[in-house]
């Protein structure tokens, strides 16, 4: 047995246990997860991506896209029609995606940070406590960042050479956009690279400008086929909705560069605030090193996608969104110490390799504490006060339209239409808008300890138009008028 395939196999051991680990019947009130939930019931039952439950008054800011790229919808429908809302099996294929993502990163990495490196870098990655604790959200990030690996691994193959590589190459490139459209960067990314490596003169031998090209124009026709087309997601609808979204860019960056300077300790909790930012700086300086020294295609996506979630503007949900670059800053972070140590080339210098040991032995108390409390229930749906809300609103008149904070769970849970007016601030535009639908039912979260979903912009409308509301149910976590 050759060393690669002994390590494989030893590496997948050393992951299974991510098949143990946050891997429950219980969810938080994560409305995106609502949304792909909602859109692959769409699938299996043959009814257009647009139909998410959402009412939207006439001039009211749109709450949310009316449906995501069809990719993650695609990927776990065959998982809603065999065991419908039971979440472990969702929970299961993340994990198993998770792991795959692990292997991915070792086969990537090795050839540049060498055998142990690579087990290393897969390892700090797919243990690591926040990724563990996203994990259970089952969002999109782990398979997106999945395929990135992979398009990764096949651009860097011998098949890749090949004359109708460009066909696989768009495949992927179609794989990554539709399971999330900050896929779009990697586009970017491949064709600055193609660009690049046109200008260095060194496109002759395996044609990567002409193979980019035509990758993206497939790609782009099978993309708009099989979202617009085959599935009906609202394409207009969702360019609309993040060109809007991405105005004030420039304020955003600032912002978001504050942001994700604070949540470092999430990723890496024991560090502290002055090494995250050495951390950070050693990372950017070892992707100079890379660039300068040995470009290749990841050094021209890491800058497209860190530009485009310092400008999105929803950047206080943004943990899960450094997922995808968080293999490559461990990288980065290894390749500029081993750099500075006048280490060989594709080997991580031992004193790198001590540094990851050490830092993956210090995940064992956020592991520990998770392991410790995994069979909470979370605070979300399937918490008694949620699910007695539930039995509540289905005993309303079926033509009701409720007014939730997560709008698309809400439906999802009762069936019913809902409204939410995310990007409103002001009480008196959020009161004139609701009071043009009929049959309106107001939900309220109470500002009580763990309540995730208290909503003070809905609370401060009720309060201030008090004589408008009547309070028809309530318990501990929510009233509803």
């Amino acid at each position: 047995m050759n060393n690669n395939r002994r390590n494989r196999l030893l590496l997948v051991a050393l992951l299974f246990p991510l098949f143990f680990i946050n891997v429950k019947d219980t969810h938080d009130w994560g409305d995106d997860f609502a949304q792909y939930i909602i859109q692959s019931r769409n699938i299996i039952e043959f009814l257009p991506q647009t139909e998410n439950g959402l009412i939207k008054p006439i001039e009211a800011p749109e709450y949310a896209v009316a449906a995501y790229p069809i990719g993650f919808p695609l990927l776990i429908a065959p998982v809603y029609y065999f065991y419908g809302m039971t979440l472990k099996p969702y929970l299961l294929l993340i994990s198993l995606f998770l792991v795959a993502t692990g292997l991915l990163c070792y086969d990537y990495f090795r050839k540049r940070a060498g055998e142990f490196g690579g087990i290393m870098i897969a390892l700090l990655f797919c243990y690591n406590p926040q990724l563990i604790e996203l994990k259970k959200s089952i969002l999109s990030e782990i398979p997106f960042t999945c395929s990135i690996l992979l398009f990764l691994f096949w651009i860097e193959s011998d098949d890749y050479r090949k004359k109708y590589s460009w066909i696989i190459t768009s495949a992927l490139l179609v794989l990554i956009v539709s399971l999330r459209l900050a896929g779009v960067t990697v586009v970017a990314g491949y064709l600055l690279y193609g660009i690049f490596k046109a200008m260095k003169r060194q496109d002759s031998e395996n044609g990567t400008i002409l193979r980019a090209s035509l990758s993206f124009i497939l790609g782009s026709v099978v993309f708009i086929l099989l979202n617009h087309f085959i599935f009906h997601v609202n394409l207009w609808n969702l360019g609309e909705f993040y060109v809007a979204a991405f105005d004030h860019y420039a304020i955003r960056i600032t912002e978001n560069l504050t942001h994700y300077y604070f949540i470092a300790d999430q990723f890496f909790p024991f560090f502290g605030w002055n090494t995250f930012s050495f951390w950070i700086l050693l990372s950017l300086f070892g992707w100079i090193i890379q660039l300068i020294k040995n470009a290749t295609l990841p050094e021209f996506i890491f800058p497209v996608y860190a530009l485009c979630i310092l400008a999105y503007p929803y950047g206080d949900a943004g943990s899960r969104f450094l997922i995808p670059v968080f293999p490559f800053l461990i990288y980065y972070s290894g390749f500029a110490i081993s750099f500075l140590l006048k280490y060989k080339i594709n080997k991580m210098s031992p004193i790198v390799l001590a540094v990851y040991i050490s830092l993956f032995v210090a995940y064992s108390p956020s592991l520990l504490h998770t392991l410790t409390t995994q069979s909470e229930v979370e605070e979300g749906p399937q918490k008694a006060t949620s699910i007695e809300l539930f039995d509540q609103i289905k005993s309303l008149n079926p033509n009701s339209v409720i007014v939730f904070c997560r709008a698309r769970a809400m439906h999802l849970y009762t069936g019913y239409k809902t409204v939410y007016f995310n990007q409103l601030e002001d009480p008196d535009k959020i009161h004139n808008h609701l009071k043009l639908l009929q049959n309106l039912v107001v939900v309220e979260a109470k500002n009580v300890f763990g309540n995730t979903v208290f909503d003070p912009k809905l609370t401060g409308m009720i309060l201030k138009y008090r004589s408008d509301y009547d309070v028809l149910w309530e318990n501990e976590k929510f009233v509803v008028y």
